[in-house]
């Protein structure tokens, strides 16, 4: 029986496999930053409920989650961006209740609820748990950080005690990209916050403020 029961698991995690390889060429553009048409998400979408339906896993559920998420990004239709967010909601949630501590799934979730609902503290509270499992994600820095810059008004003391690391990080990182972010999102106060006990910084992110802004001159 014991036996029977590995072959049978061993089945359903091949034909789970099977099914979904024509996501990950998908999954791959879109970890690299890539645009993928509608259809490529209609497609991702499809293989990721086929392997659910054979061997369900939190990795699979949060795959989904975010295809059902750029799929809603790029309908016009309000009432069909609604009930693919709705979706994308659905399934991140069950990814993450089989694996709680995913920072790329909890920041999914926190976009999912900005689009939604709008600023929140719900969508706060959801960036500072994504943030505290992973502090030191360079993948999601800058994404996270701007929704972070979104909703800045929606954190309490200690959360914001929080976002301001992760502006030190991203300073350390990379000082051009974070510039350029706060420019154009008109919050460059809260680096200068950030960084207020380095003179030395707050001297070269000045300089690169003036650049950012020459340029776009």
């Amino acid at each position: 029986m014991v036996a029977a029961s590995l072959i049978l698991l061993g089945a359903s995690r091949f034909y789970a496999a099977l099914v979904s390889l024509p996501s990950g060429p998908i999954l791959k553009q879109i970890q690299e930053g890539k645009a993928v048409d509608g259809e490529d998400l209609e497609n991702l979408i499809d293989s990721q409920k086929r392997a659910i339906q054979w061997n369900e896993s939190a990795r699979r559920w949060t795959d989904l989650g975010l295809a059902q998420l750029l799929a809603a990004d790029g309908t016009v239709n309000e009432k069909d961006r609604k009930q693919a967010l709705g979706a994308a909601e659905k399934s991140l949630i069950r990814g993450l209740s089989m694996s709680p501590a995913s920072a790329f799934a909890w920041t999914r979730l926190a976009y999912v609820d900005l689009a939604m609902n709008g600023p929140s503290r719900s969508v706060a509270k959801k960036l500072n748990f994504a943030v505290t499992r992973a502090p030191y994600d360079r993948r999601i820095l800058f994404s996270r950080l701007r929704l972070g810059l979104l909703v800045w008004a929606q954190f309490d003391g200690p959360e914001q005690s929080v976002q301001l690391e992760q502006i030190k990080f991203a300073w350390r990182v990379n000082p051009a990209r974070l510039v350029s972010l706060v420019a154009n999102m008109q919050r460059t106060n809260v680096v200068r916050a950030a960084l207020f006990t380095n003179p030395d910084s707050i001297a070269k992110f000045e300089q690169l403020l003036k650049k950012h802004v020459d340029q776009k001159l």
